[in-house]
């Protein structure tokens, strides 16, 4: 298994098991060093969470789990 997939399934375990509360920023810099990996594969496993809609990434203002819209939480 690549890097950015084990990282990839390391937060997406947190985010889901509410180690990582919801609306909380994502440092990528504190998760690769939890992980003992570089940026890239941080990076490259918040893309793809991000298209999973679990997180959510802003310019200026970081990356930060996905807050569920009412909508959301009715459908679920």
């Amino acid at each position: 298994m690549m890097l950015c997939e084990l990282a990839y399934h390391a937060i997406r375990a947190k985010i889901l098991r509410d180690m990582i509360a919801l609306g909380a920023p994502l440092s990528r810099r504190k998760l690769a060093v939890e992980f003992g990996m570089s940026l890239l594969p941080v990076a490259e496993a918040f893309q793809v969470l991000e298209r999973d809609g679990l997180v959510e990434s802003r310019p200026r203002v970081g990356t930060r789990v996905c807050l569920p819209t009412a909508e959301e939480v009715r459908d679920r």
